[in-house]
């Protein structure tokens, strides 16, 4: 497949297409079945896919400004969102180049969720103002619990695995009921100040006020007010099948109620030929079911 790839773009150099086409490179992401996915390296690469921009040098010498700021933006927090937020703000290319770097903030061209990535993204950009949510972030800083210092660890793993069975429960004729085998990690997440203010208030969101509006309109993101919400997010085994799952789940501290969202259930290991007798006809519940 390099091979191939190396090829294409030599044959779109000497044809001289490059000198006049933006050249995205996207691929999926990185490895999420095997041994490497069960530490932290193996996360990020399931929560950071490969994603390329290649303009012809003329235009990056012609308008520097966004030259630099794509640089910047390749090590600040970014998403899918601001792809189309960049689409969006290339169609509407007329007048860049005379834009003072002031006008070239993100602020000037965004969509609900995203910031174009010709202007500048803000340094201290939050996942929950990226429109990411925090099973998918990896910027938040998760630290170890013991389940003997923390009674609600037992219980999100309890919850998590009600969760992962309720999937599959219509084909429960066809899925076998999953157990607890062995839990092998335990996170918790409380946050900070800043990201309280972020996430609730919004008094320092650093997007715009579309975006703003948005994330609060669609409850895209989980509340996490005060010390009223906490994260968990638990990593176990089950059997039938060795299946091997990461959930992060909210906890209402006040009610002792755990929320899960399907979205936010990871399989970590291959489920190769476990669920044979639906595979087909309901591909969703793959990473959930194991074939009686």
């Amino acid at each position: 497949m390099d091979g191939d790839l190396l090829a294409l773009l030599k044959d779109l150099e000497r044809d001289g297409h490059l000198n006049k086409t933006l050249l995205i490179l996207m691929a999926d992401h990185g490895a999420r079945f095997n041994h490497i996915r069960a530490i932290p390296q193996g996360k990020l690469e399931e929560r950071n896919p490969y994603f390329a921009l290649r303009f012809p040098p003329w235009f990056l010498e012609k308008y520097p400004g966004v030259a630099k700021n794509l640089k910047i933006n390749s090590r600040r927090l970014t998403t899918p969102f601001d792809i189309y937020a960049t689409l969006s703000d290339l169609l509407n290319f007329t007048t860049a180049g005379e834009e003072t770097s002031a006008d070239r903030s993100s602020s000037k061209v965004a969509v609900s969720r995203g910031m174009s990535l010709l202007r500048e993204i803000p340094k201290e950009r939050r996942c929950s103002e990226a429109g990411v949510t925090p099973h998918w972030c990896a910027c938040l800083d998760w630290k170890h619990v013991n389940q003997s210092e923390d009674k609600f660890v037992a219980a999100a793993v309890q919850a998590s695995l009600e969760k992962i069975n309720s999937i599959t429960q219509e084909k429960r004729d066809m899925c076998a009921v999953l157990e607890l085998r062995e839990i092998t990690r335990n996170l918790r997440y409380v946050p900070t100040a800043s990201d309280i203010a972020a996430e609730g208030k919004m008094e320092d969101f650093k997007g715009s006020e579309p975006m703003k509006a948005g994330l609060l309109k669609d409850k895209f993101l989980p509340p996490l007010l005060g010390s009223k919400r906490k994260l968990y997010q638990v990593s176990f085994i089950t059997a039938p099948g060795q299946g091997h799952f990461e959930v992060t789940c909210t906890l209402d501290v006040n009610t002792g109620k755990i929320q899960i969202n399907t979205n936010d259930i990871s399989r970590m290991n291959q489920y190769g030929s476990a669920p044979s007798c639906l595979k087909d006809a309901h591909p969703q519940m793959n990473p959930f079911c194991y074939c009686k």
